[in-house]
């Protein structure tokens, strides 16, 4: 009988332990589900900051700037100009008047 109570309150004990064992994990879990969102939370916050802070850097006429900086003179497309300067000049000045190419009428 002495050794069938001893039993029993062994077997009690690693059952006790193990259930335990699985709240800690569940617990563990949570833990790092909550993390996971707060990170993803602040992820977006830096996101919609580095959107602004792109959006507040790239005008218009900034970017006119660099195009003509990096890649030369720019011209519209079916544009002649009077002048051999172009319309946005590397340094972001120059602004020439274009007239536009008409073709003549074909007779038939």
């Amino acid at each position: 009988m002495f050794y069938k109570l001893c039993l029993l309150v062994i077997t009690f004990g690693v059952i006790g332990c193990c259930m335990l064992g699985l709240r800690q994990q569940r617990l563990e879990a949570v833990h790092q589900a909550t993390v996971a969102q707060r990170n993803i939370l602040l992820h977006s916050r830096d996101l919609a900051k580095l959107r602004t802070d792109i959006a507040a850097m790239s005008t218009p006429e900034k970017i006119e700037l660099a195009a003509a900086t990096r890649f030369g003179p720019l011209m519209a497309i079916n544009v002649q100009t009077d002048s051999p300067a172009s319309p946005i000049a590397p340094n972001g000045t120059t602004i020439v008047q274009a007239k536009s190419i008409t073709k003549p009428a074909q007779a038939r």
